[in-house]
């Protein structure tokens, strides 16, 4: 098990969320979408599959 200072802190938040929502999934997820509406502008979407991912240098190496 991974132990430091940033996972404890991560499962102290976590067990905190856990305490709030009175260990009821649904509202637990409930919250994070909520969370995720209120900082949509800070969030990152990964790439469709459609999009296709090239490093900058590798047209200038001829790299498919």
């Amino acid at each position: 098990m991974w132990k430091g200072p940033i996972v404890e802190e991560v499962r102290k938040q976590r067990l905190k969320i856990e305490a709030d929502c009175k260990n009821d999934f649904d509202k637990i997820f409930e919250q994070a979408i909520e969370i995720q509406k209120k900082f949509s502008d800070k969030l990152v979407s990964k790439p469709s599959s459609t999009t296709e991912l090239k490093h900058p240098a590798s047209e200038a190496l001829n790299i498919p």
